[in-house]
């Protein structure tokens, strides 16, 4: 009976510990991301570290992160090119846009008045 139950347990703590594993991860990327770019204005970590948010400055707006900061953070995190050219031709009349990869998800919206603004999300 101890075996079964070893084994059990096994089978429980696994997927668990490849879950804890795999947000542990994500966490490392966003900070590292941060700590690569230094931290500014506009640019938070949250939800233990698994939600990286940015927000630009717009033209009406008093403070936020430069693009260069927005830029260096991408660069940090190795987002793809193409969600990139998404990304940077985003106008103000297309809405909230989404996109996904290595298990980040994305969503932004730009206005000139608000500037971009970007949640990026690892995990469920």
């Amino acid at each position: 009976m101890k075996s079964k139950n070893r084994i059990l347990g096994a089978v429980i703590a696994l997927p668990l510990a490849l879950t804890i594993s795999a947000c542990s991860l994500g966490f490392n990327k966003f900070e590292k991301a941060q700590e690569t770019c230094g931290e500014t204005s506009g640019i938070a970590l949250s939800d233990g570290g698994t939600t990286l948010t940015i927000d630009t400055m717009g033209e009406e707006d008093w403070s936020g992160a430069s693009y260069s900061d927005m830029n260096c953070i991408l660069d940090a995190l190795e987002v793809p090119q193409y969600i990139r050219e998404e990304i940077s031709n985003t106008n103000s009349l297309m809405g909230r846009q989404t996109a996904e990869y290595e298990g980040i998800k994305l969503s932004w919206s730009y206005h000139p008045d608000r500037g971009a603004d970007m949640i990026l999300h690892y995990g469920d």
